[in-house]
C-alpha cells in the first residue's frame, strides 16, 4: 500500500497525463457506443415471448424488425392530402402506408395521420435515412413523426446544467472558491471514461445510456469531498506531499467502505431476471469504480498542484447547529426508536407492489390525438393451420378487437368467382369474369359450384403455370401485371407465413396495460390451449407487460433479500458486529417501504425499474450516511459521555452527509422535469425523493437507535 501512495504521489504529474489521453480515448469513443432500446432483447431466457421472438426472427426475419412510423400533418389542404400520401410512398424504405380521406382513424380536426412501416428497425442506417427525408419535409408542412421505438441522444445540455447545479451547491458548502472546479474536473474525467469504456460492451440501453452520467455524479461526489477534508486536516502537521500521502492512507479505508456498499448495492441489479438490470448494475458499477480510480489519481494531483489557491480562496461555509436535536434524539430515544419499529411494521404490510407500472411513460404528442391501436402477434406452428380458423372466429367475437391480420385474411383469402372478379378489377387487373370461371371450373372439376372458393394466389399461379393456354385470352401488358401481382403476393405472404411457423397480427383498442388486457390475453391464451396442438407464442408491448407483471413480486423479493445480505455482509466486515448492520440496513429498507407506501397513499403509478434502481441506490448509497454517522459516533464514545458523542457526531458528520445528500437530491429532482423521456424523468424524481427519506431516517430515528443499543454497540460505555 505504501509503494502505491509513494507512487501515486511523486509520479502525480505522468498520472496525471496519462489520465487525459485515456479521457481523450474515451471521448472519441463514447459517440460510437451502441445504444438499444428494445426492451425486448432484455427479457429473461425463459420467457414464452423471448422464445416467441427468437422463432420470428427466424422464421419471419422482415416482420421482426417491422417499424411503424407515425406522421402527422397540421391545417393540411384536402387537395394536398393525396399528394402528400404520394410524397411519403416515395421514400425509400417505406413498405407500406396507410390513409383514408374518409375515415376518422386518421382526419381529425386539423389534424392529418399517415402511418408508415418499414422493414427496418429504429437503429439501422435505412431508417435514419427515413427520418432525414420526413425533417425534410418538416420545412415545407406542418409535420411531426414518432417511432413506435426510437433512441436519441441525452441533450448536452442536460449534463451541462447538472454541472452547473454541482457547482453551485460545492460553492455554497466548500470552504475554498476553488475546491468545486477540482472536484468537477476529476468527475468530469471520470464520467467521460466510464461512458466511454462502453464502448466495449457489445451495447447499452437506452436507459443506462440517458442516466448513467447524472448516477455517477450524484453518487460519487462525496468521496472527492473526504480525501480533500483528509488532506487538510493533515496539512496542519506535515508538508504537501506527505500531508497527501497521509490523506490517501488515512481517507482510503473510508472512501473504500462507503464505494464498496454502493457498488455491492448497484451489482444486485445483475441478479434480475429482466437482463435491463445487468445491463444497469454494470455499467453503473463500472462508472462508481472509475470514478474511485480518479479520485486517487486525478485528485491528489489537481490538490498539489493548485495547493496555494486552494488555500489563498478560502471562504466561510454554512455550518448547522445541531446541539438541541442531539439533545432531543437521546431523551427520547425510547419514543423514537418505539415509533420506528411500529412504523416499520405497518409500513412493511401496507405497502404494495400495486403501485408499479410495466408500460414506459412516453410523452407522445401523435397518440393524445389519434389513438393508436395496440397489436399482439399470435405465433404458431404451421401444422395447426386448419385450426386457427377457430381461433380467428373466437377473436371475432371481442368488440375491441380491430383487425385480424393473417395470410387467411389477406392475400390468402378465399373468394368465389364473383368476388374474386371485383377484387382484381379493384387491383387494376382486367381479367374476363369467363376466364375465371373457366379456371375455378378447371381445379374443381364436377364439384364446382357458386360457392366454390380459390385464393388471388391460388388463381395467378394457375394463369402463370398454364400461360401458353391464355395467350389468345391475355395480352402481354396484362401478363406483366399478373406476374407483377404474383410477387406482390409472395412478397405479403412471407410477412405471415415461415417454413415452420406464421402468425396472426391483431389489432385491438386495449390499453397496453390494464386488467382488462391481461384478462384478454389470459382468455385467448386459454383458447389457444384448447384449440391448437402445436406450440404457440404471443408477441407485443401487453404481452411483456403481462409476463413482468407476473413476475415482479418475486423479482423485487429477490432482488430485496439479495441487496439485503450483500449490504449486510459489508457493514458487517466494516464494524464487526452484528447489531450496526441490522439497525443500518433496517433504517434504508424502510426508506424503501416509506417511498412505496407514499406512492400507495397518492394514488400514483411508477415504472417498475423506477422502483428497482432507487432501492439499489438507497441501500448502497445513502447507508453511506448511517455508516459515516456510526463511526463518527464509535470513535467519540471510546473517550466522551453519550450525550457529548452524540452532539460531535451530529456536527462532525452534518456537513458531509448535507452536501453530498443535497447533491443527489437537487440534481435528481430538478433534472426530473428537464428530461424529455418521461421514463428516465420519472427514475430521477423518484431517486430524489427515496434520498430524501432516507436522510430524513438517517438524521432522526438513527441517533436514538444507536444511544439505546450503546451498550451494545461500543466497546466501551461511559456514561
Amino acid at each position: 500500500m505504501k509503494k502505491i501512495i509513494n507512487f501515486i504521489t511523486e509520479k502525480r504529474n505522468y498520472i496525471l497525463i496519462i489520465m487525459l489521453i485515456i479521457t481523450s480515448i474515451c471521448a472519441y469513443t463514447m459517440n460510437k457506443v451502441n445504444i438499444n432500446q428494445d426492451m425486448t432483447k432484455y427479457l429473461p431466457s425463459n420467457s414464452s415471448m423471448k422464445k416467441g421472438l427468437d422463432i420470428l426472427e427466424k422464421e419471419l426475419p422482415d416482420v421482426k424488425n417491422m417499424s411503424t412510423i407515425w406522421v402527422m400533418i397540421d391545417d393540411l389542404e384536402t387537395s394536398k392530402k393525396l399528394e402528400l400520401y404520394n410524397e411519403l410512398k416515395s421514400i425509400p424504405n417505406i413498405y407500406t402506408i396507410s390513409y383514408d380521406n374518409e375515415s376518422d382513424t386518421y382526419n381529425k380536426d386539423n389534424h392529418t395521420l399517415y402511418i408508415l412501416t418499414s422493414k427496418f428497425n429504429s437503429n439501422s442506417k435505412e431508417m435514419t435515412e427515413i427520418k432525414k427525408e420526413l425533417d425534410n419535409l418538416t420545412k415545407e408542412y406542418n409535420l411531426i413523426y414518432e417511432l413506435d421505438s426510437d433512441t436519441t441522444s441525452v441533450p448536452i445540455f442536460i449534463i451541462i446544467f447538472a454541472f452547473i447545479i454541482l457547482l453551485i451547491i460545492l460553492l455554497i458548502m466548500c470552504s475554498s472558491w476553488i475546491e468545486p472546479i477540482l472536484f468537477i474536473i476529476t468527475i468530469g474525467i471520470a464520467i467521460i471514461i466510464n461512458l466511454g469504456t462502453n464502448y466495449f460492451l457489445k451495447e447499452v440501453s437506452y436507459t443506462t445510456y440517458s442516466i448513467a452520467a447524472i448516477l455517477q455524479l450524484v453518487l460519487t461526489m462525496d468521496y472527492s469531498i473526504m480525501l480533500l477534508n483528509r488532506y487538510r486536516e493533515e496539512k496542519k502537521s506535515h508538508t504537501n506531499i506527505i500531508a497527501m500521502k497521509e490523506a490517501i492512507k488515512g481517507s482510503f479505508p473510508s472512501i473504500m467502505g462507503s464505494s464498496f456498499t454502493t457498488i455491492v448495492g448497484l451489482l444486485a441489479l445483475v441478479f434480475m431476471s429482466f437482463k435491463i438490470g445487468t445491463d444497469l448494475g454494470i455499467v453503473l458499477a463500472k462508472g462508481v469504480l472509475i470514478s474511485l480510480i480518479c479520485i486517487f489519481t486525478v485528485l491528489p494531483s489537481l490538490i498539489l498542484m493548485f495547493d496555494k489557491l486552494i488555500y489563498k480562496t478560502h471562504k466561510k461555509y454554512p455550518h448547522i447547529n445541531m446541539e438541541k436535536i442531539a439533545l432531543f434524539s437521546q431523551k427520547y430515544k425510547y419514543i423514537i426508536s418505539l415509533t420506528f419499529i411500529i412504523l416499520f411494521t405497518i409500513l412493511y404490510f401496507i405497502k404494495g407492489t400495486n403501485i408499479v407500472t410495466f408500460n414506459t411513460p412516453k410523452d407522445n404528442t401523435i397518440s393524445k390525438i389519434f389513438k393508436k391501436d395496440n397489436n399482439i402477434v399470435l405465433l404458431y406452428e404451421n401444422k395447426n393451420e386448419d385450426n386457427i380458423d377457430e381461433i380467428i372466429k373466437y377473436l371475432t367475437t371481442d368488440d375491441k378487437v380491430k383487425t385480424i391480420n393473417t395470410y387467411k385474411t389477406t392475400v390468402g383469402k378465399k373468394y368465389n368467382a364473383s368476388e374474386l372478379d371485383y377484387f382484381l378489377k379493384m387491383q387494376n387487373i382486367d381479367i374476363n369474369k369467363e376466364i375465371i370461371v373457366s379456371i375455378y371450373k378447371t381445379i374443381y372439376q364436377d364439384k364446382y359450384n357458386n360457392d366454390s372458393k380459390l385464393t388471388l394466389e391460388e388463381l395467378i399461379n394457375f394463369i402463370i403455370q398454364n400461360q401458353n393456354n391464355f395467350k389468345n385470352m391475355i395480352n402481354d401488358d396484362m401478363f406483366l401485371e399478373i406476374n407483377n401481382a404474383n410477387n406482390m403476393i409472395q412478397e405479403t405472404k412471407k410477412m405471415f407465413v415461415g417454413e415452420s411457423y406464421s402468425i396472426i397480427n391483431i389489432s385491438t383498442s386495449y390499453k397496453e396495460e390494464s386488467k382488462d388486457t391481461f384478462t384478454f390475453i389470459d382468455k385467448l391464451d386459454k383458447e389457444c390451449k384448447n384449440k391448437l396442438n402445436g406450440k404457440y407464442y404471443f408477441i407485443g408491448n401487453s404481452i411483456m407487460n403481462y409476463e413482468m407483471s407476473n413476475n415482479f413480486n418475486y423479482e423485487m423479493n429477490k432482488l430485496t433479500i439479495i441487496t439485503i445480505v450483500l449490504i449486510f455482509l459489508v457493514v458487517l466486515l466494516t464494524f464487526k458486529s452484528v447489531i450496526i448492520p441490522l439497525i443500518l440496513v433496517l433504517l434504508i429498507q424502510c426508506a424503501v417501504y416509506l417511498l412505496m407506501t407514499i406512492i400507495k397513499i397518492m394514488d400514483l403509478k411508477v415504472y417498475y425499474l423506477s422502483l428497482l434502481i432507487v432501492q439499489s441506490i438507497l441501500m448502497g448509497a445513502t447507508i453511506d450516511y448511517a455508516i459515516l454517522f456510526t463511526n463518527y459516533y464509535l470513535e467519540s464514545r471510546k473517550n466522551s459521555s453519550i450525550k457529548i458523542s452524540l452532539k460531535e457526531t451530529y456536527n462532525k458528520a452534518i456537513h458531509t452527509i448535507l452536501t453530498s445528500s443535497m447533491i443527489m437530491i437537487i440534481i435528481t429532482g430538478v433534472l426530473g422535469f428537464i428530461f424529455t423521456d418521461p421514463a428516465i424523468g420519472e427514475i430521477c424524481h423518484i431517486i430524489a425523493i427515496g434520498v430524501t427519506l432516507a436522510v430524513l431516517l438517517i438524521l432522526f430515528v438513527l441517533p436514538s437507535i444507536i444511544t439505546l443499543f450503546d451498550k451494545y454497540i461500543t466497546k466501551k460505555s461511559t456514561t
